[in-house]
């Protein structure tokens, strides 16, 4: 649905670009007038677009087109991370069946905010802390072994 409409506001506006540049909006007496003699003042046209008139629909296109890019890159950002939370809260262990539906309905319904909510409050808590992997039949490393000693 998103997309349709960003689809749609983009054809409008560069469709409103082009014909803004092409002059199509102008009267047809503006656009075939005769040129004046050397030496004759010009008049301003009131159908002319303002000068820099394109540069600034040109700068505004360039600032439209970062937002859009933004809003997708966090669109497919938090989709992904949405998947990842999802697959997460399926394989793990809560106390409650109804606990790990509570949480992939959140992380569905609220996409990246669920997923940032369900990392730092079931994700991270539940993290073991990492340890040094140890090669089987080796003595277990002294306490100090870390520090240098």
């Amino acid at each position: 649905m998103y997309t349709r409409a960003a689809n749609l506001l983009t054809v409008l506006l560069v469709c409103l670009l082009i014909a803004a540049v092409a002059g199509v909006g102008r009267p047809l007496s503006a656009q075939a007038a005769p040129s004046p003699g050397p030496g004759t003042p010009i008049a301003p046209s009131s159908s002319a677009p303002p000068p820099g008139f394109a540069g600034m629909i040109g700068v505004f296109f360039a600032f439209y087109f970062v937002i859009i890019l933004v809003a997708i890159i966090f669109g497919i950002g938090g989709l992904i991370l949405s998947c990842l939370a999802i697959y997460d809260c399926a394989r793990r262990d809560f106390p409650d069946p109804n606990t790990r539906a509570m949480w992939c309905l959140l992380i569905a319904l609220l996409r990246l905010i669920g997923t940032i909510v369900y990392y730092f409050v079931v994700y991270r808590k539940n993290d073991p802390p990492l340890q040094q992997a140890r090669i089987p039949g080796a003595p277990p490393p002294s306490p100090m072994s870390g520090y240098g000693g």
